[in-house]
């Protein structure tokens, strides 16, 4: 009897060692399960925060007259304003980045150099990489890569059309392979739009040089020396560059019609990128949402006390005519 008892307390013990393990797992899976739910209420609401927040970009691009700089009081130049919800939201004009639609490879090269790429082999292959992704044709370019290139790399081949958005440059062969801060500034540099044109008030160095052919350090120059409410004196470029002046053409004083609009939510590790257009052809407004994309966050928010809030209110009269020949005179 006594042998039985003996046995039966080891029994006992391992059995109550057994229920605790299973306990524990237990209360580990049920935590695991409700952080994730947390975590898809929290995406959920980030989604409606979005989506109201791209509500309100329409009707602002809609509503208010755009001049210079600036959408009603709205400045086109990325910096964060704060929604009512406390969502981060910035709107560029697209007259400030470099169109990647149909862009010359001597502009492509000034532009990896403009934004930070050094090695010229990599430049030369990037280059050559895109105009083969978006070409109709299978002829490789020297540093080009076409669809044998992408099946060996287990990659989706090229679809030889137009990019759809700049997020696709994440295709191209050796993309992941590229340092990650020059990659990034191309990246915030580019869209795609209808206009070629860029806007001498809102124009960012790396575009200038791009588009110009001017050193990287003399476009920074120039933006710099750009006083707020002014435009780059285009002058200096087209005389360092020996460019023709009908090259003027494509600089002007008034916003694309292209908007870029990034919403930033406080807490999530992406941001969601907007591209519209004003056009009066769409038959659902006077804009066009051309495409949208989420990329993850590379930098921290600003602290929400820093960012000013959008001023999201109509004017109470319209702002001046445009420049004209006839009457006002240019900032």
């Amino acid at each position: 009897m006594k042998q039985d008892q003996g046995f039966v307390l080891p029994v006992t013990v391992i059995m109550l060692a057994l229920v605790s393990v299973g306990i524990a797992l237990m209360s580990h899976r049920s935590d695991e399960t409700r952080a994730l739910v947390i975590e898809a209420r929290e995406e959920q609401k980030a989604v409606q925060l979005v989506e109201r927040t791209r509500a309100e970009a329409l009707y602002l691009s809609s509503a208010l007259y755009r001049r210079l700089d600036s959408l009603g009081t709205i400045k086109l130049d990325g910096r964060f304003y704060r929604t009512e919800d406390g969502v981060m939201v910035s709107y560029q004009d697209g007259g400030s980045l470099f169109n990647l639609r149909r862009a010359r490879r001597d502009e492509l090269l000034h532009l990896f150099q403009a934004v930070g790429f050094t090695d010229g082999l990599q430049m030369d292959q990037l280059a050559d990489r895109l105009l083969d992704y978006t070409d109709t044709d299978d002829l490789q370019h020297i540093n080009g890569a076409e669809r044998p290139d992408y099946q060996q790399a287990r990659m989706p081949v090229p679809r030889n059309e137009r990019l759809a958005t700049p997020s696709e440059l994440q295709r191209l062969l050796g993309w992941k392979d590229l340092p990650e801060g020059p990659r990034q500034a191309l990246l915030d540099h580019v869209y795609i739009g209808p206009q070629r044109t860029v806007n001498r008030y809102t124009v960012t160095a790396p575009v200038l040089s791009a588009i110009s052919g001017m050193d990287p350090a003399a476009a920074q120059q120039l933006v710099d020396q750009r006083i707020p409410g002014t435009p780059v004196r285009i002058e200096s470029a087209i005389s360092q560059t020996g460019g023709s002046y009908l090259a003027e053409g494509r600089y002007i004083i008034v916003p694309s019609s292209t908007l870029l609009v990034r919403i930033c939510v406080p807490g999530r590790a992406w941001c969601q990128h907007l591209s519209m257009t004003s056009t009066g052809e769409s038959p659902n407004g006077p804009w066009h949402a051309d495409y949208g994309y989420r990329l993850p966050r590379t930098k921290d928010l600003p602290p929400a006390k820093d960012v000013e809030a959008l001023p999201n209110q109509l004017p109470d009269k319209p702002p001046p005519p445009l420049y004209s020949p006839f009457a006002n005179s240019l900032p």
